[in-house]
């Protein structure tokens, strides 16, 4: 009898010391991940004030005017297009040069290139728009002095609502470009050489390896970047607050700074907490689409 309980006690001292062991950083995440997540739901139901003004249960209420007002809507149209801008023109070029680096035969010069590319990756988001912004400087900015030694016009940037998304996403694209190069390059460096040799002995050309290869073989590397870029795009937000608050205009005016400006600058944290669980809804709803259609094409 003693010895069947020494082995049940070793039994389960086996099985639960791991768990025993995780038990404080999941309490860290219960409490301070979970825990506002949760007060945040049960607060969008609310008309909720922080400086006054009491609090009413609303019941959806939040919800149905967050998807009925305009500026919600240009909010997410704006958010929409600097996603599929950024999306469309990142994910290509980064794979570009993924492959060029993934041609350099030195290994040593190869990491020297993949370091300076994710230099800006490591950036503080804060400083990299603090920086960009005076480069926009439509009178005294960088990129205009450049312009001008080109003899071409210099351009309003930020300060121009026709231009000022478009100058939001190239910063962004320079931001980001290189952690999509490390797992472009991570994924090429894990196909077996031995594909691309019968390829060539097969005298398939360079873009037909690339095509039938190459590109089939990293559907899952694109997968997750082009996951993580949408979500990543549509929670952007201190480019914006930093270099354009969302102006001119409403021409920036993404999803982000109308959640920030509702609950901090008009005080109506319950709307707020609504529009951040739209967002998020959305978000859902744009991946789930994402990983059933690209599961599908996923042919080796």
């Amino acid at each position: 009898m003693e010895n069947k309980r020494s082995r049940n006690f070793s039994k389960w001292r086996r099985k639960g010391t791991p768990y025993l062991m995780l038990a404080p950083i999941m309490a860290f995440f219960v409490v301070f991940m979970f825990g506002p997540i949760i007060y945040a739901l049960w607060m969008s139901f609310w008309r909720w004030s922080l400086v006054g003004g009491g609090i009413r249960f609303l019941g959806f209420g939040n919800y149905m005017n967050a998807i009925s007002q305009p500026r919600f809507i240009r909010s997410l149209v704006n958010s929409s297009y600097y996603v599929v801008a950024s999306v469309v023109f990142a994910i290509p070029i980064s794979l570009a040069i993924a492959m060029a680096l993934n041609g350099i035969i030195s290994r040593r010069l190869r990491t020297v290139f993949t370091v300076l590319y994710f230099l800006p990756v490591v950036t503080s988001m804060v400083a990299a728009s603090i920086v960009w912004r005076h480069m926009y400087h439509p009178g005294a900015g960088v990129i205009n002095f450049f312009l001008g030694k080109l003899g071409l016009p210099a351009q309003g940037w930020t300060a121009d609502p026709g231009q000022a998304m478009l100058a939001i996403i190239i910063m962004a694209i320079w931001k980001n470009l290189g952690f999509n190069v490390v797992i472009f390059l991570a994924a090429l460096q894990g196909i077996p050489s031995i594909f691309h040799e019968a390829a060539r002995i097969d005298g398939a050309s360079k873009w037909a390896v690339f095509r039938r290869i190459t590109f089939p073989l990293l559907q899952p590397a694109s997968l997750f970047i082009l996951v993580t870029s949408v979500i990543w795009g549509f929670q952007i937000f201190a480019p914006i607050f930093l270099m354009t608050e969302g102006g001119p205009g409403d021409s920036s005016y993404v999803l982000g700074y109308y959640i920030y400006e509702e609950a901090f600058d008009f005080d109506r944290m319950g709307y707020a907490a609504a529009l951040a669980f739209v967002m998020f809804a959305i978000l859902i709803i744009v991946t789930i689409f994402q990983l059933r259609v690209m599961a599908k094409k996923w042919k080796y």
